[in-house]
């Protein structure tokens, strides 16, 4: 398959999962129409979020600039956002640790730092499915 017509299909892909009811908000403020995707986490996020996360090392891509390998779109095929939160969000209770407002940009840096660097939350999942 040509590098182009390999490309379409990617974007055509990331599109349809960006169809998913669960990754039309960002996986880290649930902001709307997220534009990112978080490689290391396999989470759609926006751009905001895009640059908070990228402080704790995670690989960002924009889903409309960049070019995803083979490798990366299975692995959002079998993550999103659903996935992302029954692994990262595991065991978190709202109620006792809020997620913080939309535009709480400290609150929200805070949060991903005890979410992917504590790992307060997370407990891995098998096998991956979205």
């Amino acid at each position: 398959m040509s590098t182009k017509k390999q490309e379409e299909r990617h974007l055509k892909i990331l599109k349809e999962l960006m169809q998913k009811e669960e990754n039309k908000v960002c996986f880290d403020c649930a902001k709307r129409t997220p534009v990112f995707v978080n490689i290391t986490a396999t989470t759609f996020i926006c751009t905001s979020c895009s640059g908070i996360v990228r402080e704790f090392s995670h690989r960002v891509k924009s889903v409309s600039a960049s070019i995803f390998t083979p490798a990366e779109i299975q692995s959002l095929q079998k993550g999103g956002n659903s996935y992302a939160r029954r692994t990262w969000l595991a065991t978190w209770n709202p109620e006792t640790y809020p997620q913080p407002d939309a535009n709480d940009t400290f609150g929200i840096r805070e949060f991903m730092r005890v979410k992917y660097v504590q790992k307060r939350f997370y407990k891995e999942v098998f096998p991956r499915y979205s």
